[in-house]
């Protein structure tokens, strides 16, 4: 968790991330994959940059990578995790954090 001038804790998107891949796939980041340095970037980047066509490729694509390699089965179609998914979920990661950035600055 993040504070802003040190009270009002929100998370930042890629914390928003991980915490909807764990409650929709119970996974968590391993020490082979590169989902905590992927999260750390996002929460650097902030929702605008991860929205951006190239970044959106970058996490899906990870994402993508972690689903085929895990055997993610929630969310596929004929067998595999679809790109679409992916993006809803970081959309949805973007938007959170766009709410807690909100209620933090009053």
């Amino acid at each position: 968790m993040t504070t802003l001038n040190g009270n009002h804790p929100f998370r930042l998107v890629g914390t928003h991330l991980h915490r909807l891949i764990l409650r929709w796939f119970g996974a968590r980041p391993e020490k082979r994959c590169r989902c905590q340095e992927l999260i750390g970037k996002m929460n650097g980047w902030g929702p605008a940059e991860c929205r951006r066509p190239e970044r959106m490729a970058e996490i899906v694509d990870h994402m993508m990578k972690e689903a085929r390699r895990r055997g993610w089965t929630l969310a596929i179609v004929l067998g595999r995790p679809t790109r679409a998914v992916c993006e809803a979920m970081v959309r949805r990661a973007c938007a959170l954090a766009e709410r807690d950035l909100a209620r933090a600055k009053g």
